[in-house]
């Protein structure tokens, strides 16, 4: 942090791997956030084409039980420790080699690859633990790193969301899921890299830098678990904790290579990450592996009955008693209703239908013909339609995205459910780094856009300027009925699961003008639907307490 005692925006520190000051400057309005200046985008472009993606990447040369410790699942990491084939500090200290080798990837915030070593005397304990007291003692995550999304309080690693004013600043207490995590027996591996707040679709502040896609530099991480991501996907960690409201676990888990979970709202206690909104926003996961995601679930909350009866129940069914939906409306195809069209915000746009690319309906075309070979019962029937009361009959998503109103005649916005944010972050500091006296303008005015489409400082102002009690209070209207229409194709179609494109293009070149203007609709209509199986309503915390 800055020495001056008062804040000033000289004090401003620039990662060399984010755009350089005299660029993002000339692009910067203060006390607004927002990027200004269009003519400095393929300056900004050129920056990533020739710069950023063109950094070397040092070679590593892996021992063969090196590299096969880090292509190990956490399943494979638990049974191994398990069996006394390897140790929790030799299995800390490959991935953290691996981590500081690769440093240049900025998946974590510089302040966790500066404490790193506290990862592998964590490690060291566990070890001790299950010396002393036996194995089974440090059961059931036996010492696994787990990277924390860089929004995660935590008393073990400095930094805060990806803020340069709050960079060196440890939190007062950890986030409950850390808690519960160190429960388990698990070790906190660092936090990783988020934009300021985790509000963009791209992973990168000037404190800690952009993060690099592991498979090519080139390519975008997506946001904002971004970092998460990056560690898991370039085989740094088996799995990462990430956190999503309109897509930050999903989206980085497509440019990773990742699976990645967006739970229903508290399957994981949120206290101690702060929101965007009060009833979106939910930790996940991202790991290589499915199985890796049942295991800690399993593991933090406790669930181990709960998963080997399911376990069990989907063992005895056959192929054709599980039925697959392929729905294409909204995933795949944008069919927008003109009642849509019309309506001066929500989802509403003014471009053309559109439908996924060719290499995604490619791919979509390819799972289908894998699930009917193996037998699945399939079916590919839309979403049935509604008698919308504000927009005619429509599918019923279409409804749900846009047919509510928050004041009559006024059409619900994704902006709405966001108009608390910034009373997120102030409560939050104020919760988690009690000493420090860093203020909202402070906030904004310590943050930078890249181009168009990283601008979280705009958001923080943005969302916050036209709320009112009528808005806020329709939420919980919203919050309660939008799973209605989210269940209405299960109920009705009997399908277990759906498979759909996570959205609507492959990963983007950080340099190229669709990663930096993003269209609207795709991210709005792929992000905020939820995609996989029945939603549940949200519900209350199923936070566990201390032993």
């Amino acid at each position: 942090m800055c020495e001056d005692p008062k804040y000033s925006i000289e004090c401003v520190k620039f990662h060399p791997d984010f755009p350089p000051k005299e660029i993002i400057d000339q692009d910067y309005e203060r006390g607004q956030g927002f990027a200004k200046v269009p003519d400095l985008y393929p300056e900004i472009g050129a920056w990533f084409t020739d710069v950023f993606a063109t950094k070397p990447c040092p070679p590593m040369e892996p021992t063969a039980r090196e590299k096969m410790l880090y292509q190990m699942t956490a399943a494979d990491y638990v049974a191994m420790f398990k069996a006394g084939e390897v140790t929790a500090k030799e299995y800390a200290e490959a991935l953290v080699n691996r981590m500081m080798h690769y440093e240049m990837l900025n998946a974590w915030f510089v302040t966790s690859y500066e404490t790193s070593h506290y990862i592998i005397e964590d490690a060291q304990a566990i070890d001790d633990k299950a010396a002393a007291d036996g194995v089974e003692s440090v059961a059931p995550l036996y010492g696994l790193p787990v990277p924390a999304k860089g929004t995660m309080a935590s008393t073990d690693y400095p930094g805060g969301a990806g803020l340069g004013i709050l960079d060196g600043c440890y939190s007062t207490d950890d986030a409950a899921l850390l808690k519960l995590i160190k429960e388990a027996n698990g070790i906190i591996m660092g936090k990783t890299n988020v934009p300021e707040y985790a509000c963009s679709w791209q992973t990168m502040n000037h404190m800690n830098g952009v993060t690099r896609n592991g498979y090519d530099f080139e390519l975008a991480v997506c946001g904002s678990s971004g970092g998460s991501a990056s560690a898991v996907g370039s085989y740094i960690a088996p799995l990462a904790i990430t956190e999503d409201t309109g897509g930050s676990t999903r989206c980085p888990a497509h440019a990773n290579g990742n699976f990645g979970y967006d739970p229903p709202r508290n399957k994981y206690p949120n206290d101690g990450n702060p929101g965007i909104t009060h009833f979106r926003d939910q930790l996940g996961t991202n790991a290589r592996s499915m199985d890796d995601i049942l295991l800690f679930d399993m593991a933090v909350l406790g669930l181990q009955d709960e998963h080997a009866n399911a376990e069990a129940n989907v063992a005895a069914m056959t192929n054709d008693a599980i039925k697959i939906g392929f729905p294409t409306e909204i995933f795949v195809n944008l069919n927008v209703p003109a009642s849509v069209r019309a309506l001066d915000g929500g989802l509403s746009y003014s471009g053309p239908d559109r439908r996924a690319s060719a290499s995604l309906r490619n791919a979509l075309s390819q799972a289908k013909m894998i699930v009917s070979g193996a037998g699945f019962s399939m079916t590919e029937e839309e979403w049935p339609e509604v008698e919308s009361p504000t927009l005619g009959k429509v599918n019923a998503l279409y409804h749900m995205l846009s047919g509510f109103e928050f004041e009559p005649g006024t059409p619900w916005t994704y902006s709405v459910c966001a108009q608390t944010f910034t009373g997120q972050i102030a409560q939050w500091q104020h919760n988690y780094f009690l000493a420090n006296t860093t203020t909202i303008a402070d906030v904004i005015d310590d943050t930078r856009p890249v181009g168009v489409s990283h601008g979280p400082a705009g958001c923080f102002r943005g969302y916050n300027g036209n709320t009112g009690e009528s808005k806020l209070r329709y939420c919980g209207v919203y919050q309660t009925l939008a799973p209605e229409f989210w269940n209405m194709y299960f109920e009705q179609t009997g399908v277990d699961m759906i498979i759909t494109p996570t959205q609507f293009t492959p990963i983007q070149k950080c340099s190229s003008p669709p990663a930096w203007a993003l269209r609207r609709e795709v991210l709005t209509f792929c992000c905020a639907l939820g995609t996989g199986t029945r939603r549940t309503p949200w519900a209350p915390s199923q936070s566990k307490s201390r032993t």
